[in-house]
């Protein structure tokens, strides 16, 4: 009999090596110079070899014609170690005893697997994962000390890059996500009120958040003539993470005219004339499959100087712009009648009236914590990275070529049972952006918790924002992250941290680009990117009076999940309905819930995400992927920027559906072991309303443009709120490519 296994051990191969040349992969017991297993005595010879194998040869002096051959090599995983092992077993064979036989087949095959299991667990205690302290100081000077034992690389690069209060901001992002995985979240933020408080100003549109709001803000102010008030807890205009799109998208911030092509190259960074998706190969079968992209993200941009370009904007066109206001609740009396109440840094508190609230409030955003009770989203990127120049330059994977970009690419297979991918693309000079970040599923944390949601939140879950109290001294996180630290956490993950990705990063970093020496770190750039699953454009009716935009709408697609693309593309869509909806007072959230970023397409793509988390082997995720990757190879590029793009029409998912099937067969079980029955039936209902979706957009082709603007002016006169209704699926299908701006493709 031969038994195969490939698995990761969560420590360096030389404690791995250790661990096996002290106690060899089978749970016998050692009897002076014998081991007794499977009801035997065997004697056991042990060899070591350079390349990373260890053999140990077993013969049992009770039956000379049973023997076993097992062997293990290691692979070098830089924060852990991939482990292939092979055990060949001679048994006595005949058909009198078949029974008997695959009985000890299963015996041993268990036998084997006990014992591995036990190895891994010696492992990560040997070696344990970077977990930050339960309670961390606000000061940054102090929480550099405190982290400095657990997360010695992270602590040595923030401080090179003096960016000690970023690491500080991390440390409460982390805090923030971990009480709204465990279900916290502030009930008084959202209150509905019989009259609104008096207020210092009144608004037509307050926007909450200095993140991808300030552009929709922008084109509210510039094309459109409304009153704007915008406001964040930190200074509107700053970026913690950069972005690149392709030019074909970033030409409709041009389109719309909010910028004109000379402002736009001042913040365009760099051009590169290719992008590239690579998965490691690791020991698998499957050949490796590259896949270019020449125009999909191939523009980066120099993010806080667009952020600060659209605030002068803002501010140009008579829009109100207010740094370091902290969102402290919304109060709503009707629709279009809202009141916002803010803090500042001095604890003072203002409030200003408005008609509509947007919520650009990020991952961690109160209202759309209040929204869904706590559980606002489905899945999960942890990112973070650097910008760094002085790598080594050239056409290796692992040099800095700054014509090209990487989309997604891994470089080894799991690390710490998550995927990581990496991506890179050049800025000025020989500048790069890296990040990297892993897709992760969110369970239901807060079925968990007995305590009530609501009553026992510390102030600082009451502050979703990050705002301190000049008085408080530290930062108190929920009980299950101080399990985590005392070892109490059982089996799976802990907490998602990006503090904890963060000493991985660095770890890891010099093995994906090779550092010149000349190398440093210039800034950090990091986010909890949030998405949901959802085939329905709404599953939680909208708080009234309150519109999300951006990652507190996650609505960007959940494989790429590139929030800065949807938003974009989504702009001319987004604003013009708003406008539509101002201009009609329909305020109500039925009509506030059609002006979103959702896409058809996109949300039939969580399926894809889900093959990115690992189920299995430690190189199942890049097994698999590279199959993908030889599909979109075969199709055709044109399938696979549109896929990439946000694009995908019925025919495109068609064609890669059937092609994955043509070239893997396998897929079918595989899809039923990650998804599951009942994930798998879910699948198929999202598809079934996918196909709806598409025969309603080629239906209106047919009907053509004039005959539905028609139609939907005779409509509007009678029933202005389902005018609007087909208003906003039409520009959906238009920023799907589906009808009228399509770039090539049918539906």
């Amino acid at each position: 009999m031969h038994i195969h296994r490939y698995i990761e051990m969560s420590a360096p191969p030389h404690v791995v090596r250790d661990l096996l040349v002290e106690q060899p992969p089978f749970d016998g017991e050692r009897l002076g110079e014998l081991w007794r297993w499977q009801d035997e005595l065997w004697h056991v010879e042990q060899s070591s070899f350079d390349d990373g194998r260890i053999l140990w040869h077993g013969t049992c002096p009770a039956l000379p014609s049973v023997g076993f051959l097992l062997s293990a090599t290691l692979h070098d995983a830089g924060i852990a170690t991939h482990v292939e092992m092979h055990l060949a077993v001679t048994l006595p064979g005949g058909p009198w005893n078949i029974l008997r036989t695959r009985r000890r087949d299963r015996a041993i095959a268990a036998s084997l697997d006990a014992a591995l299991d036990t190895l891994r667990a010696q492992a990560r205690q040997s070696t344990p994962a970077p977990i930050a302290p339960c309670e961390l100081p606000d000061d940054p000077q102090q929480l550099a000390e405190a982290l400095s034992a657990t997360h010695p690389a992270t602590v040595a690069a923030f401080s090179q890059m003096q960016a000690l209060p970023s690491l500080q901001a991390i440390a409460q992002l982390d805090r923030r996500w971990q009480a709204t995985e465990a279900g916290a979240f502030a009930a008084d933020v959202y209150q509905q009120v019989a009259a609104l408080p008096s207020t210092l100003a009144n608004f037509d549109l307050i926007y909450a958040g200095g993140g991808l709001g300030v552009l929709h803000a922008a084109v509210m102010a510039r094309r459109y003539n409304y009153r704007i008030l915008l406001f964040d807890r930190g200074e509107v205009g700053c970026a913690h993470r950069e972005w690149n799109i392709s030019d074909r998208e970033l030409r409709a911030l041009v389109t719309i005219g909010l910028f004109t092509e000379a402002e736009l190259e001042q913040v365009i960074m760099r051009r590169y004339s290719d992008g590239v998706v690579r998965f490691h190969p690791g020991q698998s079968a499957v050949r490796p499959a590259e896949l270019h992209l020449p125009e999909v993200l191939n523009v980066a941009l120099d993010a806080a100087g667009l952020l600060q370009l659209t605030r002068a904007k803002i501010e140009q066109a008579g829009g109100i712009v207010l740094d370091r206001r902290s969102f402290k609740r919304v109060c709503v009396e009707a629709p279009g009648r809202i009141a916002v109440e803010v803090e500042r840094e001095d604890g003072q508190r203002e409030h200003y009236g408005g008609r509509v609230l947007l919520d650009g409030m990020g991952a961690t955003s109160p209202l759309a914590l209040r929204r869904f009770a706590g559980q606002p989203f489905a899945g999960v990127c942890p990112t973070v990275g650097t910008v760094v120049e002085g790598l080594e330059q050239g056409p290796a994977p692992d040099q800095h070529h700054p014509e090209v970009g990487d989309i997604l690419v891994s470089i080894d297979d799991t690390q710490r049972d998550r995927q990581l991918i990496w991506e890179g693309f050049g800025g000025r000079g020989d500048e790069l952006t890296v990040y990297v970040f892993y897709y992760d599923l969110l369970k239901n944390q807060a079925a968990k918790n007995q305590e009530p949601r609501t009553k026992n939140l510390t102030e600082e879950q009451r502050r979703p924002e990050g705002t301190r109290n000049q008085e408080q001294t530290s930062t108190t996180i929920p009980p299950r992250l101080r399990q985590w630290e005392r070892g109490e956490g059982g089996e799976g993950q802990p907490p998602r941290s990006l503090l904890d990705l963060f000493e991985d990063y660095f770890l890891l970093l010099p093995t994906y680009k090779r550092p010149g020496p000349d190398f440093r770190h210039i800034k950090p750039v990091y986010g909890f990117i949030p998405a949901r699953h959802t085939q329905r454009r709404q599953t939680v009716p909208l708080l009234p009076g309150v519109l999300p935009i951006g990652d507190a709408s996650a609505q960007q697609s959940p494989l790429t999940f590139c929030g800065f693309g949807s938003h974009v593309r989504n702009l001319h869509r987004t604003t013009t309905l708003l406008d539509h909806a101002l201009r009609r007072d329909l305020l109500a959230p039925a009509y506030l819930s059609q002006i979103s970023a959702y896409q058809a397409n996109v949300a039939l793509n969580w399926v894809f995400s889900r093959f990115m988390q690992p189920w299995g082997a430690p190189n199942d995720v890049n097994r698999l992927q590279n199959i993908f990757a030889r599909v979109l190879n075969e199709i055709g590029v044109d399938v696979a920027m549109r896929f990439f793009q946000d694009q995908m029409t019925w025919r495109d998912y068609g064609r890669i559906v059937n092609h994955t099937l043509a070239i893997y067969k396998a897929i079918i079980p595989t899809t039923l072991t990650v998804l599951g029955p009942r994930e798998s039936a879910r699948w198929f209902a999202d598809w079934l309303r996918f196909s709806v979706a598409a025969a309603e957009a080629a239906l209106s082709r047919q009907i053509g443009d004039s005959a539905l603007d028609s139609l939907t002016a005779r409509i509007d006169r009678i029933a202005p709120g389902w005018a609007f209704r087909i208003a906003a699926r039409r520009a959906e299908w238009q920023a799907m490519g589906w009808h009228g701006t399509a770039p090539g493709a049918q539906i």
